[in-house]
Protein backbone atom coordinates (compact mmCIF):
# COMPACT_ATOMS: atom_id res chain seq x y z
CA UNK A 1 0.00 0.00 0.00
CA UNK A 2 1.09 3.73 -0.95
CA UNK A 3 1.74 5.29 1.70
CA UNK A 4 0.40 8.70 -0.20
CA UNK A 5 -3.22 6.96 0.59
CA UNK A 6 -2.18 5.06 4.22
CA UNK A 7 -2.87 7.38 6.56
CA UNK A 8 -0.14 9.01 8.57
CA UNK A 9 0.47 10.35 11.64
CA UNK A 10 0.56 13.94 8.98
CA UNK A 11 -3.27 13.39 8.19
CA UNK A 12 -4.51 14.14 11.54
CA UNK A 13 -3.95 17.32 13.13
CA UNK A 14 -4.40 16.07 16.60
CA UNK A 15 -1.32 17.49 19.22
CA UNK A 16 0.89 17.77 16.05
CA UNK A 17 -1.63 20.93 15.28
CA UNK A 18 0.73 23.28 13.33
CA UNK A 19 0.95 26.59 15.69
CA UNK A 20 0.09 28.65 12.53
CA UNK A 21 -3.18 26.60 12.43
CA UNK A 22 -3.77 26.94 15.61
CA UNK A 23 -3.30 30.49 15.73
CA UNK A 24 -5.38 30.57 13.10
CA UNK A 25 -8.43 28.25 14.65
CA UNK A 26 -8.20 30.65 17.63
CA UNK A 27 -8.66 33.89 15.62
CA UNK A 28 -11.40 32.63 13.88
CA UNK A 29 -12.78 31.84 17.59
CA UNK A 30 -12.37 35.26 18.39
CA UNK A 31 -14.11 36.50 15.01
CA UNK A 32 -17.18 34.34 16.11
CA UNK A 33 -16.86 32.86 13.21
CA UNK A 34 -18.82 29.23 14.26
CA UNK A 35 -22.15 29.07 14.52
CA UNK A 36 -23.69 29.16 18.00
CA UNK A 37 -25.83 26.01 16.77
CA UNK A 38 -22.40 24.35 16.65
CA UNK A 39 -21.74 25.08 20.03
CA UNK A 40 -24.78 23.98 21.45
CA UNK A 41 -24.75 20.83 19.37
CA UNK A 42 -21.57 20.41 20.91
CA UNK A 43 -22.19 20.96 24.16
CA UNK A 44 -24.74 18.77 24.09
CA UNK A 45 -22.74 15.60 22.52
CA UNK A 46 -20.16 16.23 25.69
CA UNK A 47 -22.79 16.31 28.07
CA UNK A 48 -23.12 11.90 28.92
CA UNK A 49 -26.57 12.97 30.77
CA UNK A 50 -27.81 13.95 27.14
CA UNK A 51 -30.68 12.88 24.92
CA UNK A 52 -31.93 13.01 21.66
CA UNK A 53 -34.48 15.82 23.00
CA UNK A 54 -31.73 17.94 24.41
CA UNK A 55 -29.84 17.69 20.79
CA UNK A 56 -33.36 18.15 19.03
CA UNK A 57 -33.78 21.37 21.15
CA UNK A 58 -29.37 22.47 20.00
CA UNK A 59 -30.35 22.11 16.68
CA UNK A 60 -34.12 23.86 16.55
CA UNK A 61 -32.25 26.96 17.68
CA UNK A 62 -31.11 26.97 13.96
CA UNK A 63 -34.49 26.71 11.15
CA UNK A 64 -32.15 26.47 8.38
CA UNK A 65 -30.02 23.77 9.96
CA UNK A 66 -33.05 22.02 11.12
CA UNK A 67 -34.81 21.80 7.49
CA UNK A 68 -31.06 20.49 6.07
CA UNK A 69 -31.14 17.24 8.79
CA UNK A 70 -34.71 16.84 7.72
CA UNK A 71 -33.85 17.19 4.18
CA UNK A 72 -30.86 14.69 4.44
CA UNK A 73 -32.95 11.85 6.44
CA UNK A 74 -35.59 12.25 3.86
CA UNK A 75 -32.85 11.44 1.10
CA UNK A 76 -31.53 8.27 -1.12
CA UNK A 77 -28.85 8.61 1.57
CA UNK A 78 -30.76 6.51 3.79
CA UNK A 79 -33.27 5.57 1.15
CA UNK A 80 -35.99 4.85 3.80
CA UNK A 81 -39.77 3.68 2.80
CA UNK A 82 -41.72 6.46 4.64
CA UNK A 83 -41.41 10.06 4.83
CA UNK A 84 -39.74 11.79 7.79
CA UNK A 85 -41.94 14.97 8.43
CA UNK A 86 -40.56 16.60 11.65
CA UNK A 87 -37.22 17.06 13.49
CA UNK A 88 -37.52 15.25 16.15
CA UNK A 89 -38.41 11.71 13.58
CA UNK A 90 -35.38 12.86 11.50
CA UNK A 91 -32.93 12.67 14.34
CA UNK A 92 -34.68 9.50 15.42
CA UNK A 93 -34.20 8.23 12.43
CA UNK A 94 -29.99 9.03 12.60
CA UNK A 95 -29.59 7.88 16.12
CA UNK A 96 -27.66 10.24 18.33
CA UNK A 97 -23.84 9.70 17.46
CA UNK A 98 -25.42 9.80 13.95
CA UNK A 99 -27.60 12.99 14.40
CA UNK A 100 -24.90 14.34 16.10
CA UNK A 101 -22.02 14.01 13.77
CA UNK A 102 -25.10 15.35 10.80
CA UNK A 103 -25.82 18.11 12.88
CA UNK A 104 -22.87 19.84 13.49
CA UNK A 105 -21.32 18.83 10.47
CA UNK A 106 -23.91 20.80 8.58
CA UNK A 107 -23.99 23.89 11.25
CA UNK A 108 -20.10 24.08 10.38
CA UNK A 109 -20.06 24.77 6.69
CA UNK A 110 -22.38 27.49 7.20
CA UNK A 111 -19.55 29.43 9.36
CA UNK A 112 -18.82 33.04 8.38
CA UNK A 113 -22.55 34.46 8.16
CA UNK A 114 -23.01 36.69 5.72
CA UNK A 115 -23.30 35.02 2.12
CA UNK A 116 -21.74 36.28 -1.10
CA UNK A 117 -20.68 34.90 -4.41
CA UNK A 118 -17.85 32.78 -3.53
CA UNK A 119 -19.80 31.33 -0.39
CA UNK A 120 -22.71 30.55 -2.78
CA UNK A 121 -20.25 28.89 -5.56
CA UNK A 122 -18.53 27.22 -2.72
CA UNK A 123 -21.34 25.59 -1.27
CA UNK A 124 -22.45 24.95 -4.77
CA UNK A 125 -20.09 22.94 -5.38
CA UNK A 126 -20.15 20.96 -1.91
CA UNK A 127 -23.37 20.11 -2.68
CA UNK A 128 -22.30 18.45 -6.47
CA UNK A 129 -19.75 17.22 -4.89
CA UNK A 130 -21.56 15.29 -2.54
CA UNK A 131 -24.09 14.18 -4.63
CA UNK A 132 -21.47 12.34 -6.64
CA UNK A 133 -19.33 10.92 -3.62
CA UNK A 134 -23.08 9.23 -2.79
CA UNK A 135 -23.55 7.82 -6.38
CA UNK A 136 -19.71 6.40 -5.96
CA UNK A 137 -19.96 5.01 -2.96
CA UNK A 138 -23.35 3.01 -4.06
CA UNK A 139 -22.88 -0.35 -3.59
CA UNK A 140 -20.42 -0.52 -1.23
CA UNK A 141 -22.06 -1.84 1.86
CA UNK A 142 -19.00 -1.43 4.08
CA UNK A 143 -18.79 2.11 3.94
CA UNK A 144 -21.03 4.53 6.04
CA UNK A 145 -22.44 6.40 3.30
CA UNK A 146 -23.37 8.94 5.69
CA UNK A 147 -19.78 9.42 6.51
CA UNK A 148 -18.58 9.87 3.11
CA UNK A 149 -21.36 12.29 2.30
CA UNK A 150 -20.31 14.83 4.86
CA UNK A 151 -16.84 14.47 4.17
CA UNK A 152 -17.59 15.46 0.74
CA UNK A 153 -20.03 18.21 1.90
CA UNK A 154 -17.05 19.38 4.06
CA UNK A 155 -14.26 18.99 2.11
CA UNK A 156 -13.33 22.89 1.22
CA UNK A 157 -14.32 23.70 4.46
CA UNK A 158 -11.03 25.48 4.81
CA UNK A 159 -11.58 27.91 2.26
CA UNK A 160 -14.50 28.60 3.54
CA UNK A 161 -12.76 29.59 6.44
CA UNK A 162 -9.53 31.30 4.32
CA UNK A 163 -12.25 33.21 2.98
CA UNK A 164 -13.97 34.43 6.09
CA UNK A 165 -10.75 35.21 8.35
CA UNK A 166 -9.03 37.07 5.63
CA UNK A 167 -11.49 38.53 3.33
CA UNK A 168 -11.09 37.86 -0.69
CA UNK A 169 -8.23 35.22 -0.33
CA UNK A 170 -9.16 33.40 -3.30
CA UNK A 171 -8.83 36.86 -5.54
CA UNK A 172 -5.83 38.07 -3.41
CA UNK A 173 -3.98 34.86 -4.80
CA UNK A 174 -5.42 34.50 -7.79
CA UNK A 175 -6.17 31.06 -6.86
CA UNK A 176 -9.09 30.51 -9.08
CA UNK A 177 -7.04 28.87 -12.26
CA UNK A 178 -4.50 26.73 -10.43
CA UNK A 179 -4.22 23.16 -10.83
CA UNK A 180 -4.85 21.70 -7.08
CA UNK A 181 -0.83 21.27 -6.40
CA UNK A 182 0.12 24.69 -7.51
CA UNK A 183 -3.15 26.35 -5.73
CA UNK A 184 -1.72 23.98 -2.53
CA UNK A 185 1.81 24.91 -2.98
CA UNK A 186 0.50 29.14 -3.73
CA UNK A 187 -1.64 28.61 0.20
CA UNK A 188 1.79 26.86 2.13
CA UNK A 189 3.58 29.71 0.83
CA UNK A 190 1.29 32.40 2.15
CA UNK A 191 -0.23 30.99 4.99
CA UNK A 192 1.97 27.90 6.36
CA UNK A 193 -0.42 25.81 5.99
CA UNK A 194 -3.17 24.77 3.02
CA UNK A 195 -6.70 24.62 3.06
CA UNK A 196 -7.16 20.91 3.23
CA UNK A 197 -5.07 20.72 6.48
CA UNK A 198 -6.94 23.90 8.17
CA UNK A 199 -10.00 22.34 7.15
CA UNK A 200 -9.71 18.63 8.31
CA UNK A 201 -8.00 20.64 12.02
CA UNK A 202 -10.85 22.52 12.59
CA UNK A 203 -13.59 19.16 11.91
CA UNK A 204 -11.14 17.24 14.42
CA UNK A 205 -10.96 20.37 17.38
CA UNK A 206 -15.06 19.87 16.54
CA UNK A 207 -14.66 15.94 16.90
CA UNK A 208 -15.91 15.23 14.35
CA UNK A 209 -15.35 11.27 13.23
CA UNK A 210 -11.51 10.53 12.25
CA UNK A 211 -12.55 9.04 8.83
CA UNK A 212 -14.40 12.68 7.83
CA UNK A 213 -11.05 14.21 8.91
CA UNK A 214 -8.95 11.97 6.75
CA UNK A 215 -10.86 12.61 3.82
CA UNK A 216 -10.93 16.23 4.15
CA UNK A 217 -7.26 16.32 4.79
CA UNK A 218 -5.94 14.19 1.63
CA UNK A 219 -9.12 15.26 -0.86
CA UNK A 220 -5.94 16.91 -2.48
CA UNK A 221 -2.97 14.48 -1.49
CA UNK A 222 -2.21 11.85 -5.22
CA UNK A 223 -2.95 8.12 -4.37
CA UNK A 224 -0.07 7.32 -6.40
CA UNK A 225 -2.61 4.62 -8.38
CA UNK A 226 -2.62 2.45 -5.13
CA UNK A 227 -5.85 0.62 -4.85
CA UNK A 228 -7.91 1.84 -2.10
CA UNK A 229 -8.33 -1.72 -0.29
CA UNK A 230 -10.11 -0.20 3.21
CA UNK A 231 -13.15 1.36 3.39
CA UNK A 232 -11.49 4.07 5.09
CA UNK A 233 -9.17 4.37 2.01
CA UNK A 234 -12.03 3.99 -0.14
CA UNK A 235 -13.93 7.16 1.45
CA UNK A 236 -11.06 9.03 1.07
CA UNK A 237 -10.45 8.31 -2.68
CA UNK A 238 -14.21 8.27 -3.05
CA UNK A 239 -14.23 12.36 -1.90
CA UNK A 240 -10.88 13.27 -3.74
CA UNK A 241 -12.20 11.58 -7.11
CA UNK A 242 -16.10 12.99 -6.20
CA UNK A 243 -14.24 17.14 -6.21
CA UNK A 244 -12.30 16.66 -9.19
CA UNK A 245 -15.29 14.84 -10.97
CA UNK A 246 -17.23 18.07 -10.04
CA UNK A 247 -14.83 20.76 -11.46
CA UNK A 248 -14.38 18.31 -14.31
CA UNK A 249 -18.27 17.90 -15.55
CA UNK A 250 -18.53 20.63 -17.77
CA UNK A 251 -15.56 20.09 -19.92
CA UNK A 252 -15.53 18.76 -23.00
CA UNK A 253 -13.53 16.20 -21.94
CA UNK A 254 -14.04 14.98 -18.61
CA UNK A 255 -10.76 12.07 -18.53
CA UNK A 256 -8.60 14.97 -20.15
CA UNK A 257 -9.75 17.52 -16.93
CA UNK A 258 -9.25 15.06 -14.53
CA UNK A 259 -5.59 14.66 -16.17
CA UNK A 260 -5.17 18.16 -15.74
CA UNK A 261 -6.49 18.23 -11.94
CA UNK A 262 -4.15 15.59 -11.83
CA UNK A 263 -6.94 13.36 -10.11
CA UNK A 264 -7.30 10.46 -12.12
CA UNK A 265 -4.81 8.34 -9.28
CA UNK A 266 -8.67 8.55 -7.30
CA UNK A 267 -10.52 6.55 -10.24
CA UNK A 268 -7.69 4.14 -10.55
CA UNK A 269 -7.48 3.38 -6.92
CA UNK A 270 -10.94 2.49 -6.82
CA UNK A 271 -11.16 0.62 -9.95
CA UNK A 272 -12.52 2.97 -12.13
CA UNK A 273 -12.03 3.71 -15.69
CA UNK A 274 -13.53 6.54 -17.83
CA UNK A 275 -16.60 4.85 -18.88
CA UNK A 276 -16.94 4.24 -14.93
CA UNK A 277 -16.40 7.51 -14.13
CA UNK A 278 -18.75 9.02 -16.81
CA UNK A 279 -21.59 6.52 -15.52
CA UNK A 280 -21.21 7.79 -11.99
CA UNK A 281 -21.27 10.89 -12.88
CA UNK A 282 -24.78 10.69 -14.75
CA UNK A 283 -26.37 8.68 -12.13
CA UNK A 284 -25.29 11.66 -9.71
CA UNK A 285 -27.07 14.33 -11.99
CA UNK A 286 -30.01 12.23 -12.26
CA UNK A 287 -30.14 12.12 -8.41
CA UNK A 288 -32.21 14.61 -6.77
CA UNK A 289 -30.39 16.99 -4.92
CA UNK A 290 -29.32 16.00 -0.91
CA UNK A 291 -29.09 19.32 0.37
CA UNK A 292 -30.85 22.55 -1.00
CA UNK A 293 -29.18 25.21 -3.13
CA UNK A 294 -28.06 28.33 -1.34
Amino acid sequence: MSDQIAKTDDDAPGPGLSPSIRQFLARAQELKVFPQAAAQIQQVAEDPSSSLTDLERAVALDPTLSAQVLRVANSPLYGLNRQVGTLRQALVTLGFEGARTMALALSLIAAGGAVKDYRRQLWQHAVATASIAHALAQGDDALDASQVFLAAVLHDLGKLLLDTVNDGYENALALTQLTPTARIDAEQSVFGFDHAQLGAACLEQWNLPAVICWAVSAHHRPTDGASAKTPDQRAVAIVRLANALQHAASASSMWQELERLECTDAAHALGLDQNACAHKLAQASRQPALLPSM
